[in-house]
């Protein structure tokens, strides 16, 4: 018999039935942020975004947007729930209103207004399309309240795989 991480603490289960579990667990998790991530949406925003630079640029725009969008999401992993204790929130409050933000965003996407401005951006630097597409599209706060609330829920291990 082991302990399993997980919603049920203190269930006990059969080491066989323990991989299953762990693995349904993963599973769950990555299709949770392939959906929340959408990586389709920032793969149009990268062409749109990246339309008049070369080849070389493009390939130093999208390791510099996985790389911060990595950093990031792994901070917030390490550091979400110390984050959380130092604004005095408990992890309910927390998915309150991670939900109210998602609903104004999907709200404001829904009426056609960006969470970005990729036109209104000045000069073609690299820095600044890598940090539009890493942070607002790739770790923005849907992905951020995913995080914490799967590290409350599922353990940081689970949650840093399948980040």
């Amino acid at each position: 018999m082991v302990e399993i991480p997980g919603p049920n603490p203190g269930r006990t289960i059969r080491k066989k039935r323990a991989w299953k579990f762990m693995i349904s667990k993963l599973l769950t998790l990555v299709v949770l942020f392939f959906v929340i991530i959408d990586p389709l949406t920032s793969l149009v925003v990268f062409f749109v975004s990246t339309k008049g630079f070369e080849k070389k640029a493009k390939i130093n725009i999208a390791l510099l947007s996985v790389f911060l969008a990595t950093v990031i999401c792994y901070l917030v992993l390490c550091f979400g729930s110390q984050l959380l204790e130092l604004f005095n929130t408990d992890i309910n409050s927390f998915k309150i209103a991670g939900g109210i933000i998602l609903v104004i965003l999907g709200v404001n996407m829904s009426l056609g207004k960006s969470i970005n401005d990729i036109e209104k951006m000045e000069g073609d630097s690299v820095h600044a399309v890598a940090s539009i597409i890493a942070t607002p599209l790739i770790s923005g706060p849907a992905t951020i309240t995913a995080i914490i609330v799967s590290a409350a829920e599922y353990g940081k291990l689970l949650t840093g795989l399948a980040i």
